[in-house]
């Protein structure tokens, strides 16, 4: 994994060396899906905000 993501990677190495159970295992699996899948938006509505002017009347909105 790349160092362009630390959360995803951290993630990433404790499901590789999750060995106790496969119940646990699943869970790990689960926590990096979950991170991968919300991660993206906040990214893409940051890129969002960088390029585009919001009114702070939408971006309450949007925070809410």
């Amino acid at each position: 994994m790349s160092n362009q993501h630390p959360h995803i990677s951290d993630l990433y190495q404790i499901y590789q060396t999750e060995q106790q159970s496969p119940f646990r295992k699943v869970h790990r699996m689960i926590d990096l899906f979950e991170t991968i899948i919300k991660i993206y938006p906040i990214v893409i509505l940051s890129e969002y905000f960088k390029r585009k002017y919001l009114s702070d009347n939408a971006k309450g909105m949007l925070s809410a």
